[in-house]
C-alpha cells in the first residue's frame, strides 16, 4: 500500500488543495479499495472511491452497461 500510495498521493494532493478539500481526505480511496482502480465491493461500490452506481451518477460520472467511470 505504502508504493502505491507514494505514486497516488502525488496526483490526489493537488486536485484536495485545487477544491479546498482537507489533505486527509486522501486515505479515503487507500482504507476503500486499497488503491485499487478496480475494486468493486459486494454492496455494488466500485473505483478507487468506491461509489455507489446512483452516487456517481449524481456527481456527474455515466455508469451504464457500456461505460463506467468509476474506474477512471
Amino acid at each position: 500500500l505504502r508504493q502505491r500510495a507514494d505514486k497516488f498521493f502525488p496526483l490526489i494532493d493537488p486536485i484536495l488543495e485545487k477544491y479546498g478539500i482537507p489533505s486527509d481526505c486522501r486515505f479515503i480511496p487507500l482504507a476503500e479499495s486499497g488503491l485499487n482502480g478496480r475494486a468493486v465491493s459486494r454492496a455494488g461500490a466500485a473505483g478507487y472511491w468506491q461509489l455507489m452506481p446512483q452516487t456517481a451518477r449524481e456527481l456527474g460520472l455515466v455508469v451504464n452497461s457500456k461505460v463506467d467511470e468509476r474506474f477512471n
